[in-house]
């Protein structure tokens, strides 16, 4: 499942990559992921990879002392090297995880969302490749707390893969033109 908070206004650069993918079809809807979910998974995942790196650099710093102290003298040890092994690994994990983290972040502020006649895309500004679903992969439209302005987000169901997958949109994107949109795709 999919939360995504989303805006109507794309910037200059971001509406010229959809012009160039969705050539040939006709917009009805497009919007940019503000990134809220998304930025939070981001620096989830890069606070437990802090945390990991944290729990780990101690360790690693530790026992790399001692074997270079034991090495300066002449005495390596027979074994030993196994935690060092795992400290490393685990303290390299870590950076990855942080890296990730990042890597979310960045992906977050480029994500455009969009509703042709013929599909519902989504498209990473910079990357050739996107994910979009046809009329037949769509499974249901659902509006959430339509009556509340504030707090009013649609569902919507698609077939991907061997399961389902549910984007729920919400934030200040217009809501309506998108249902509207996706209504008259599916028709």
């Amino acid at each position: 499942m999919g939360i995504i908070c989303v805006a109507d206004d794309l910037p200059p650069e971001l509406a010229n990559e959809l012009d160039r993918e969705t050539a040939g079809e006709t917009l009805k809807w497009a919007g940019r992921s503000v990134g809220g979910p998304e930025r939070s998974e981001g620096f989830a995942v890069i606070a437990a990879g802090a945390l990991i790196v944290a729990l780990n650099a101690p360790g690693v710093a530790a026992a790399l002392g001692t074997l270079l102290n034991l090495a300066e003298r002449g005495q390596l040890p027979a074994g030993g090297y196994g935690s060092v092994g795992a400290s490393l690994i685990a303290f390299f994990a870590g950076i990855a995880l942080i890296l990730l983290g990042l890597r979310f972040l960045a992906v977050a502020r480029r994500t455009i969302w969009a509703i042709t006649d013929a599909r519902l895309l989504r498209m990473i500004a910079g990357r050739d490749a996107c994910c979009d679903w046809r009329k037949d992969d769509i499974l249901e439209i659902r509006r959430l707390n339509w009556d509340d302005a504030s707090r009013r987000a649609l569902a919507v169901t698609a077939r991907e893969g061997r399961g389902d997958f549910r984007l729920i949109m919400t934030g200040r994107a217009d809501l309506e033109s998108a249902d509207r949109a996706l209504v008259e795709m599916t028709a």
